[in-house]
């Protein structure tokens, strides 16, 4: 069984990705590759699946958010600090749009490999095909091969551009009880890192990540030829209780200039009962701004959720983020005297009777506040946001 790389997979027992190889030239700019494209590769890899072992998933992503700010700006979320994907109001929107193509390796086999190609408010919230920070792919977030090496003891190697190993919540909605994204996810965390890693088990009820990366966030490292490092801990503690350790350094883009960033992230689960469980997910992240000048931010957000009898998810997820740069690095203000912190509370009711499998309606509450004014209005800004969302999530 594949080591997962980060506690969703888990506490969750969700699929756990694998990627081969970059398609450099995809592009899903209109309706017609949208939709044909797809229909042509899934009808000749069907015809594939018997004999290569490929397999074919999708994932649709629709939402549509109402602002009670009415910002004028038409965006969610903070001064620099948006929502992660749905960050535009008062429309409906196309969250995401994937494709995804795999192999497991097998017994007879050991290599394997997964393509997941994106499009749809995703690609805009990614670092995907910025100049300086990944000129290879525009909507190819994760693309690697796939290699299980040694025998009693295997260590599963992958190298490509993988997800990143750090934190709780992961891009596709389908692997949350929530909808929007914390904003833990957006500010302090990377996304998805080019390089190799390696994982294995350490111990009966542990498991161990290496990995070299070229960058924080994203593929290429500019003027630099020093590969960052990926850590990760994963430690089954009971039956109930599992914590992990993550920890990444590398390159970043910091104030328009590429200089080192690290992250140390912790996570804890526990099943408190069969329908209720509960998580938490907590980050600091640190490196240096300008010249000598360091900055710092931290993170921590709760997550619990509970299943109805009926079938039906209630979800809550409260946060608590703060940048200890006078002015905000992360978080920018306009005040240059204030070290800006956010917090936000998160309601969400996903509803499964009536849904068929491959489909999740969810219905989410969220209240930002801050302690200055970050948030948009119709005539200027305000300490507090709410806003009410609505999102189907499709998979097959």
């Amino acid at each position: 069984m594949p080591v997962p790389n980060n506690f969703v997979d888990t506490f969750r027992s969700e699929r756990y990705v694998r990627i081969l190889y970059v398609f450099k030239d995809f592009r899903m700019k209109s309706l017609t590759l949208s939709l044909v494209a797809p229909i042509a590769v899934v009808a000749f890899a069907s015809t594939q699946v018997n004999a290569q072992g490929i397999q074919i998933g999708a994932t649709i992503e629709t939402n549509y958010t109402a602002n009670f700010n009415r910002p004028s700006t038409g965006m969610n979320g903070a001064t620099g600090a948006p929502y992660y994907f749905n960050a535009k109001e008062g429309s409906t929107q196309l969250n995401l749009g994937e494709l995804h193509f795999y192999s497991d390796p097998s017994a007879k086999r050991k290599t394997g490999f997964s393509i997941r190609m994106v499009d749809g408010n995703v690609v805009a919230g990614l670092p995907l095909g910025l100049a300086g920070v990944n000129t290879t792919t525009s909507n190819v977030y994760e693309a690697y091969a796939r290699v299980i090496a040694g025998g009693a003891k295997p260590v599963t190697i992958d190298a490509g551009i993988f997800p990143t190993h750090v934190g709780y919540e992961t891009i596709p909605t389908g692997t949350s009880a929530f909808f929007t994204k914390a904003f833990q996810f957006g500010q302090l965390q990377p996304f998805y890192h080019s390089g190799v890693r390696a994982q294995f088990a350490a111990t009966s009820r542990a498991t161990a990540m290496l990995s070299l990366l070229n960058r924080y966030n994203g593929v290429e490292s500019n003027g630099s030829r020093t590969p960052g490092l990926g850590l990760q801990w994963n430690q089954v503690l009971s039956s109930k209780d599992s914590v992990i350790f993550n920890f990444a350094r590398a390159k970043d883009t910091v104030a328009g200039a590429e200089r080192d960033k690290a992250i140390t992230n912790f996570g804890y689960s526990r099943t408190l009962a069969p329908n209720l469980t509960l998580a938490t997910d907590a980050s600091i992240v640190s490196g240096v701004q300008a010249g000598s000048a360091g900055y710092k931010a931290g993170a921590i957000t709760g997550y619990l959720t509970y299943a109805i009898k009926s079938g039906d998810t209630i979800s809550v997820r409260a946060e608590q983020l703060g940048d200890d740069t006078a002015g905000g690095l992360f978080i920018p203000s306009a005040d240059p005297g204030t070290k800006p912190t956010l917090s936000s509370f998160t309601l969400t009711y996903e509803f499964k009777k009536g849904q068929t499998a491959a489909s999740r309606t969810m219905v989410e509450l969220r209240h930002d506040k801050a302690n200055t004014g970050v948030f948009s209005t119709a005539s200027g800004t305000a300490k507090s946001s709410t806003t009410l969302t609505i999102g189907q999530v499709f998979s097959f």
